[in-house]
């Protein structure tokens, strides 16, 4: 879930990294109650559905319910909050501060030169 907003393989500031958890657990605090989603067509239709999953651990296959759609329509709200606070100057430097760009440090190499680096360091390159 933390993934979903900030991934591992980049680097990022502090403050980014509380904002990441803050919406981390916005989002999975408003989704945790979502139902079962069920079949709305074909053979099962009305039926509750499942994922089947293989336990190689364990050596046998379970079900795990499949959720509905996760609801975003909170994210429009707090940023329309955000923007009219912004509007009417009312962040806090602190937060201003905050919202630092999570764009990579550098310039992009060329693609062609990116591709070659990777396979000089790939053990399975030929």
């Amino acid at each position: 879930m933390y993934l979903k907003y900030l991934p591992k393989s980049t680097h990022f500031s502090h403050a980014c990294m509380n904002i990441s958890s803050m919406l981390a657990a916005l989002d999975h605090n408003h989704n945790v109650t979502r139902p079962q989603a069920i079949f709305k067509s074909g053979e099962n239709e009305g039926e509750p559905r499942y994922k089947i999953l293989w336990s190689r651990v364990h050596k046998k296959f379970t079900a795990k319910e499949v959720k509905c759609e996760k609801d975003h329509s909170y994210l429009f709200k707090m940023l329309t909050d955000i923007k009219i606070a912004v509007d009417q100057g009312n962040i806090d430097e602190a937060y201003e501060a905050a919202m630092v760009s999570i764009a990579a440090p550098t310039d992009k190499p060329d693609r062609n030169c990116i591709i070659e680096k990777t396979k000089k360091l790939s053990r399975f390159h030929h």
